[in-house]
């Protein structure tokens, strides 16, 4: 179970209000999609996915990073029960396109 101090709590929820969920989501998975080169494999629907220029020109991209951002933004509101909070998407990742559920586990030091 992830838990956070009180102080830990205060400074990821007055973080995320200055958040532009657009820029972070196109930022945050453009940057997976150039250092885990593999995992385009899963986006090859996206279209021209080929290099940063054309992943971050993307529309497609684009949309999904803000939806990601945005479920990010569901965990800092929830951050008491983050992993109920991503369970669903952890599921639907692993059912869906076989990612494994791993890959939704938090570790802290």
């Amino acid at each position: 179970m992830v838990t956070f101090t009180i102080e830990e709590r205060a400074a990821i929820t007055s973080t995320w209000t200055d958040v532009d969920l657009e820029e972070l989501g196109k930022r945050g998975l453009a940057r997976m999609l150039v250092v885990y080169p593999w995992t385009r494999i899963n986006f090859k629907m996206f279209g021209d996915i080929s290099n940063s220029a054309a992943i971050l020109a993307n529309p497609q991209i684009r949309a999904l990073g803000k939806k990601v951002a945005s479920v990010l933004g569901n965990v800092v509101m929830n951050l008491n029960n983050v992993e109920g909070t991503v369970t669903g998407l952890a599921k639907w990742h692993a059912d869906n396109i076989k990612v494994d559920p791993e890959h939704f586990k938090h570790h802290r030091p």
